[in-house]
């Protein structure tokens, strides 16, 4: 336990309230984030399967289906990013609630030292 006071201790706690929304928040928006991008992957997915129905043989069909690996592999990335990302975020409320929890414990016992006082 640190050497603080009840005030310091309610503001550090306030403070990390207020970093735990900014947490949720910010899960909010990738969770709005890998719904937008999914759409599009899967519009461009579409597009491609279009494509070959297109160009069943021929430099065309070779010339998609080489764009649409590199579309493929792009999406890779993008969702290996995304599961660190979301690792991060988790990582970070983990942190942030573990905090607010040794904050809230160390309030409640400023507290009771002040009632005894």
């Amino acid at each position: 336990m640190n050497n603080q006071t009840v005030e310091e201790a309610t503001y550090e706690l306030r403070k990390i309230r207020e970093q735990l929304d900014d947490n949720r928040r910010a899960f909010t928006e990738h969770y709005r984030k890998k719904e937008d991008v999914a759409t599009i992957f899967q519009e461009v997915t579409n597009s491609f399967h279009e494509d070959k129905e297109i160009w069943k043989e021929g430099e065309m069909r070779y010339t998609s289906e080489s764009i649409f690996d590199e579309v493929t592999s792009c999406q890779s990335k993008f969702w290996n990013q995304y599961e660190e990302d979301l690792d991060e975020l988790e990582r970070e409320h983990s942190y942030l609630y573990q905090k607010e929890t040794d904050l809230k414990t160390e309030k409640k016992e400023l507290l009771k030292k002040e009632g005894t006082k």
